[in-house]
Order: structure tokens, then C-alpha cells, then sequence
């Protein structure tokens, strides 16, 4: 993907920012973001928004409402109530479980098959591959969850209160599936 276009949940600040020449050093909008916030703390967060209004009321556009632990000020005192460790916890071991395949796999295809015998010999090994499938099915459906909220955020058919609500519903859906996932690897002891 692009430089211009990484980070779905910047602000409009940050991606025209981006757009306007800040890609070619590399710095995509969740980055801009984040310097702002880094440097400026909440003060940076201020005009970073401030600014994002501003440049979607001249685009026309209508950014989704928010929660209220999403509104600058109150986001450093209040979790997001749409964030779920698992999560976390999901990327965190499909993440093992891949690159596990995708070393035995680069052994078989080097033709090391002592060496491959020898890494699956270890029971988590071969749980991991084992459960792989199954979480890159699930990576995948995350993955089309996600893509459906960017069409959502980006919608200009829906006011900003049906697309939060939309939003809120399709992250329900994505932590559901980070859930089954880790109950996956919960019952092959994986975690």
C-alpha cells in the first residue's frame, strides 16, 4: 500500500499532509499522527483535529461520531470501549502460527527434510501449524471486517451517527472473531 494512504484512522489532517508531499519521506498519516501527539500532546491532538474538521468541511465530507473515549481530551483518561486485548492476543499468536508454517515449509523446500522432521517434533510446532488454517480464516474475515469499515468511515449515504453505530457493530463482529480465534489457541495450549 502506498505511503499516502497507510493508516485508515489518521485524521484528514494528517492524510492531506501526507498526500501533499510528506509520503515521499516516508511519513504516512498514522506517522504524521503520531508526531503530532508526540511532540504537541494533547495541544498537538487539538489542532490535529481541529484542522481535520476543517479540511472535511471543505471536502464535504462527514466523519463517523464518535465515542466519547475517542473525543480528544477524554481519550487520555478513558479506554475505547471498541478495543479488545483479544485482540492483540490473536495477531499475536496467527502471527507465530505463520511464521511457523513458513519455516517448515521453507525447509521442505530446501530440501531439508532431517532438519523439518526435527522442528515439527516439538509438539507446539505441530499444534501451530496445525491451527494455522484456521487462523489465517479467520485473519481473512478480520481482514474483509475491516475493509467494510473503511467503506463505512469514508460513506458520505450515512450520517455520523448511523456510521457510528454501523462501526460499533462491525468491531463488535471483528473482536468476536480475535475472540474465537484465541479460544482456538486457548484449547491447543498455545498461549
Amino acid at each position: 500500500m502506498p505511503t499516502a494512504y497507510r493508516g485508515d484512522k489518521a485524521t484528514a489532517f494528517a492524510k492531506v499532509l501526507s498526500g501533499a508531499g510528506l509520503d515521499k519521506l516516508s511519513l504516512s498519516p498514522a506517522q504524521i499522527d503520531y508526531l503530532f501527539q508526540g511532540y504537541f500532546a494533547e495541544l498537538g491532538t487539538m489542532t490535529s483535529e481541529l484542522a481535520s474538521y476543517a479540511v472535511n468541511s471543505l471536502n464535504g465530507a462527514t466523519p463517523p461520531a464518535r465515542n466519547l473515549a475517542e473525543t480528544p481530551f477524554f481519550k487520555s483518561f478513558m479506554a475505547n470501549p471498541n478495543t479488545d486485548k483479544a485482540v492483540a492476543d490473536f495477531f499475536e499468536v496467527s502471527q507465530t502460527a505463520i511464521e511457523t508454517v513458513n519455516a517448515f515449509n521453507q525447509m521442505a523446500k530446501r530440501g531439508l527434510g532431517a532438519e523439518a522432521q526435527e522442528y515439527i517434533a516439538d509438539p507446539e510446532k505441530r499444534m501451530l501449524i496445525g491451527a494455522s488454517s484456521a487462523m489465517r480464516q479467520i485473519r481473512d474475515s478480520m481482514a474483509d471486517i475491516r475493509k467494510q469499515m473503511v467503506l463505512v468511515r469514508e460513506s458520505q449515504n450515512l450520517d455520523p451517527e448511523k456510521k457510528r453505530e454501523t462501526l460499533n457493530k462491525l468491531q463488535s463482529v471483528f473482536n468476536r472473531l480475535a475472540q474465537q480465534g484465541v479460544s482456538i489457541a486457548d484449547r491447543l495450549n498455545l498461549r
